[in-house]
């Protein structure tokens, strides 16, 4: 009987021990990763599973079992499109200055986003997206804003912070602590503290007749002060603000294809920001990222409704791609896309070549590429899938002295077409003039 006895507590006692395990498991504390399973995808009707990671005082946790093999592979969507927007300075009152918007207008943009459901994503999200070491929403949005005025901090922030967006702020080096308008040191560290992203946006903020102006004949004392311009800021505030800087924004959107190459090659950046306006793509040079000026006094908001419109069909953005729009410098900036004969030009050649250069938008679909001119249709326009050049000659001499054309293009992801529209005009009088006499005029 003692026996018995002894076997029914060593029964008891494994039940015990078998039923504290199972009990365990059904009780795991809440976000704990369980060891030795390989957690499968949630199935399509559960919601997804916030998984808190142990802190510094949890044990270890061991995994006894090999990662799941099968486990889908990072996709990256190179297709996607970025749009981004460009802002300075802000007040609560009117100006005369394009570069200052109202900060209830500025509200009202970011409301249109949330309302349109475009997510607005950091500029980490974005260059990791390049990386490709993580996908993004597509289409998505970016904010960036230049300069570094203290409106930022008293004004624009606590708007962006109730959104819950995030932006960079590009900021050049002599403007901090610069005094009056000037955001300092310890605003710049509280917006740093609050999660903003820190750009550089060079060392003096140099106009396009500076680069211009040091640039003639190219001596090494341009070239020291551009290595300065780029390299200095970047390493001031880094040593200043305990940060890692790996953006540029090109001052008046000014830029050469040396200042793209060095910008990533000799002085460190990842990635440079020009202020052309068109999205931004997978493909999209890493040292020409465009971005979208967005103007204080532009009641139609004509920027805003091209950088947020994905659906296509955008006939102000043609017009953007053309050039002309004013940068922060007041100087019109070059355009995206450049044509030949050039808006209201004058030429004498009956048979103009009439060239469009594409190079720098992305996402092309060459079967989406037309050519029309009025009174003519669509025209037999060659397009060059590599170079991006589209060219047209008539077989015939036009016979107006006003020739309109215009250019349809789909990029990748959009629903309707992009449109280019230009005229140039032709002297026909000249035409019938000798090719010396001509010339001479």
């Amino acid at each position: 009987m003692k026996q018995c006895g002894q076997w029914s507590t060593v029964v008891a006692l494994a039940a015990a021990v078998v039923m504290g395990v199972a009990g365990a498991a059904g009780c795991r504390r809440p976000g704990a990763r369980p060891t030795g399973v390989v957690v499968a995808p949630p199935a399509a009707a559960v919601e997804e599973e916030v998984v808190v990671e142990p802190g510094p005082s949890a044990a270890p946790v061991v995994e006894e079992a090999p990662l799941n093999a099968q486990a889908a592979e990072l996709k990256i969507k190179k297709s996607a499109q970025v749009s981004l927007l460009c802002y300075h300075d802000f007040t609560i009152g009117k100006s005369n200055n394009p570069m200052v918007i109202n900060i209830e207008h500025f509200r009202r943009h970011l409301q249109a986003l949330r309302d349109a459901r475009l997510p607005v994503i950091s500029m980490d999200h974005y260059l990791a997206w390049r990386r490709g070491e993580r996908d993004i929403p597509d289409p998505s949005i970016m904010i960036t804003i230049d300069d570094g005025w203290k409106s930022v901090g008293k004004l624009a922030h606590p708007v962006l912070r109730e959104f819950g967006f995030p932006y960079t702020l590009f900021l050049y080096k002599n403007y901090v602590d610069g005094g009056g308008r000037a955001l300092t040191t310890a605003e710049i560290k509280t917006l740093i503290a609050e999660g903003v992203t820190i750009g550089s946006h060079s060392v003096s903020h140099p106009y396009p007749p500076d680069y211009r102006r040091r640039a003639k004949g190219v001596t090494a004392e341009y070239e020291a002060w551009l290595d300065a311009e780029f390299r200095e800021s970047k390493a001031f505030l880094e040593q200043k603000f305990g940060i890692q800087v790996t953006t540029y924004a090109y001052p008046g959107g000014y830029y050469t294809p040396e200042m793209a190459k060095k910008g990533v090659s000799d002085w460190g950046y990842e990635a440079l920001f020009t202020v052309n306006p068109v999205r931004t793509s997978w493909d999209t040079p890493i040292a020409e990222v465009g971005r979208f000026i967005i103007f204080g006094n532009d009641v139609n908001d004509r920027n805003f409704k091209a950088a947020t419109n994905f659906g296509g069909g955008q006939e102000d953005l043609g017009r953007q791609l053309l050039g002309g729009e004013v940068g922060d410098d007041g100087v019109p900036q070059p355009p995206v896309v450049v044509v030949k004969p050039a808006e209201n030009e004058t030429v004498t050649d009956r048979r103009p070549q009439i060239t469009v250069d594409l190079s720098k938008l992305s996402d092309i679909d060459p079967t989406s590429v037309i050519m029309r001119m009025p009174g003519f249709g669509e025209v037999p326009a060659t397009y060059n899938e590599d170079t991006r050049q589209l060219v047209y000659r008539p077989a015939s001499v036009l016979r107006s002295p006003e020739v309109g054309v215009q250019v349809r293009l789909r990029r990748v992801g959009q629903e309707k077409d992009d449109i280019v529209s230009w005229k140039f005009f032709i002297d026909q009088k000249a035409y019938y003039f000798p090719k010396s006499t001509a010339s001479s005029e």
